[in-house]
């Protein structure tokens, strides 16, 4: 299973986008979650200088200290800058190609996003016929840190 929160919301929009055989590339939460912007990386922004980086820094620090206040983590994950920095640089992950599709009936598994390889699945399974997709499988965080930062503080 693909970890996707847009797709728990809206099973039957992800079904339908699924379904539609345009390129796609899905950026799931187990790669967002390996993310994480910094006190350091706050203190780059705030350092910048412009309003954007200034108000940037000041919204995300006290959710990075409460984040460490209550879970010990030492920075907030970037879900939605990393499927946008896909797009600057393909290079920040590394993908696979699958079939998807999304559970609408489950009691447990509803909103559940389900990637498989036909070529390597065998028996009576009856899946659906999508076309592969691309899904993001690892991030260069050495990269896509940078690239992010750059564009803030400019």
């Amino acid at each position: 299973m693909l970890h996707e929160l847009n797709a728990a919301y809206d099973p039957e929009a992800t079904r339908v986008v699924l379904a539609g055989g345009a390129p796609l590339l899905i950026v799931p939460l187990d790669v967002t979650t390996r993310t994480s912007l910094r006190p350091a990386d706050v203190d780059r922004l705030e350092a910048a200088g412009t309003p954007l980086a200034t108000y940037l820094g000041q919204i995300v620090r006290p959710w990075i200290t409460w984040l460490a206040e209550r879970f010990g983590a030492d920075g907030c994950a970037l879900h939605d800058p990393l499927a946008l920095a896909t797009l600057l640089d393909p290079g920040v992950i590394t993908t696979r190609s699958a079939s998807v599709d999304v559970e609408l009936h489950g009691k447990l598994t509803r909103g559940r996003t389900v990637a498989w390889d036909p070529r390597l699945l065998r028996g009576d399974l009856r899946l659906p016929d999508r076309p592969p997709v691309l899904i993001a499988d690892d991030v260069d965080n050495d990269r896509f840190m940078p690239l992010l930062l750059d564009r803030l503080v400019a």
